[in-house]
């Protein structure tokens, strides 16, 4: 039996950034490239989503592809990611949540 397939999971961010262009000076632009080295993917990157429903309660929202949790969680916890998280929790946001999910894996016969 061949080995499962690992599943990517989604890192999601909401958050509340005073200073946009600090925020993408200080931190995005030294996020990028670990990212890469992680396989990670950064799908979603914006200020203003098209709200079809409901409220939004963040002015920043990011949305990352990993491979798989273990990748995720390894990054999000790594000595390299430290001082960057640092200062986006300390110093360039005001509020937040980051949340990781699972991809949707259909089961056979269930849709």
């Amino acid at each position: 039996m061949p080995p499962a397939t690992p599943t990517p999971v989604y890192l999601i961010a909401l958050l509340t950034v005073p200073d946009l262009e600090t925020y993408r000076r200080e931190y995005g632009r030294k996020l990028l490239p670990q990212l890469a080295a992680a396989g990670a993917d950064l799908l979603v990157a914006s200020p203003s989503p098209a709200v079809l429903e409901g409220g939004w309660p963040s002015t920043w929202t990011a949305v990352i592809r990993f491979p798989d949790r273990p990748t995720a969680l390894r990054w999000y916890h790594s000595p390299e990611y430290a001082p960057l998280k640092h200062l986006r929790l300390q110093e360039l946001t005001t509020d937040g949540t980051v949340a990781l999910f699972d991809a949707y894996q259909p089961q056979p016969g269930t849709g």
